[in-house]
Formats: structure tokens, C-alpha cells, sequence
């Protein structure tokens, strides 16, 4: 869990909620409610959403 990085994209606007798609909420309304019915703890959700992209944005290196 180190290494991943969870996102979406939302490239056209028929994916975007005014063009009737889930837009960019659909991480947080459908997939990580997902993660965490299946057993994905907190912390782990953390660093998927949070410290690893953090992290790479800061381009820190091991």
C-alpha cells in the first residue's frame, strides 16, 4: 500500500454530473465506501487518498 495511489478522471464532460455522470465525487461516494465494505482499514485509505500522493507530488524519493 506503499506504492498505490488511488484517483479518478473525469476527462469529458459527459462524465461530469452536469453531463450526467458520476463526476469527480464517484471516488468518494462509490469507491471508497467499496474499499471499506471489503475490509480496507482506515489507514490504508489514507495513504491511497492522501500520504502517498502527497509524497510522489512532493517527488520524494526512497
Amino acid at each position: 500500500s506503499d506504492q498505490l495511489v488511488i484517483g479518478c478522471d473525469v476527462f469529458t464532460r459527459s462524465r461530469h454530473r452536469r453531463g450526467g455522470g458520476l463526476g469527480y465525487r464517484y471516488l468518494l461516494d462509490w469507491v471508497l465506501p467499496q474499499l471499506r465494505e471489503r475490509g480496507i482499514d482506515e489507514a490504508t485509505v489514507e495513504k491511497l487518498t492522501v500520504a502517498n500522493p502527497a509524497r510522489l507530488l512532493a517527488r520524494e524519493s526512497r
